[in-house]
């Protein structure tokens, strides 16, 4: 292209570049914005994952106290019926049963011998069965 010919197209030419740089910045700044939504899109959905595991966090460890409060409930039953179904009467041994009933309990001359008390704990009435059985037996200290 000659000098003369070119110097008739920069007329032109030099709009036309000025309106591509525009071009370019304006795309330039529009994949900087782009990659800042992206970057802001990321980071709310890691912290919209985080809020979604933090209520299953809450929930295991509800779980794990509930369990653990369970766990307390059983060995106070145990300890309570522990605590129910042991003592001594006049030297005989005082037990409740699979079957729900008190029943007292001593070894005398290598043998067990029980007495039928009933289905609640009346310590009158298991003297006098203790005393009748005693009798029986030859035991009577009076």
């Amino acid at each position: 292209m000659k000098k003369n010919t070119f110097k008739q197209y920069l007329t032109v030419l030099i709009p036309f570049s000025a309106e591509l740089d525009k071009m370019n910045d304006e795309t330039l700044r529009v994949k900087k914005e782009i990659e800042l939504l992206r970057v802001q899109h990321d980071r709310l959905s890691n912290l919209k994952d985080d809020r979604n595991l933090e209520p299953e966090k809450v929930r295991q460890k509800n779980n794990k106290d509930r369990h653990g409060l369970d766990k307390v409930r059983q060995k106070n039953e145990k300890v309570r019926h522990g605590l129910d179904s042991f003592s001594k009467i006049s030297g005989w041994n005082v037990r409740k049963s699979n079957d729900g009933y008190y029943r007292c309990y001593r070894k005398l001359k290598r043998k067990v011998h029980c007495i039928y008390i009933g289905k609640t704990l009346d310590r009158n009435k298991a003297i006098r069965r203790i005393i009748a059985k005693e009798r029986h037996l030859g035991l009577d200290k009076g």
